[in-house]
This record gives structure tokens, sequence and C-alpha cells, in this order.
């Protein structure tokens, strides 16, 4: 199983647009795999505490 970090420079890079699209695709729930939506709630909620 790969990890995957995430660095502050690498949230702060994230437009408003960036978020908008990770948040449809949060919304849609349409992923292959259930570790795929996870990536991207904890990408949110790394975001959120920035």
């Amino acid at each position: 199983m790969a990890t995957t970090t995430i660095s502050q420079r690498d949230l702060s890079a994230l437009s408003a647009e960036d978020v908008a699209k990770l948040a449809a695709r949060l919304e849609l729930d349409d992923y292959s795999g259930a570790f795929e939506g996870l990536k991207d709630w904890h990408l949110l909620r790394a975001l959120a505490f920035q």
C-alpha cells in the first residue's frame, strides 16, 4: 500500500477551482474503489485545517 504525503506548500498551491473540483468528485461519489474517495476526503480535510 502506498502512502501519499501532502506538504503545506502543496495545499497552498491548490486554487479555489481545484477545491471545487475536489468537492464535486466527493459529492458524486463515483470512485472505482473506496480508498480513492478516502484520499480525496483526507485532502479536503487537510485543506480545512490549513
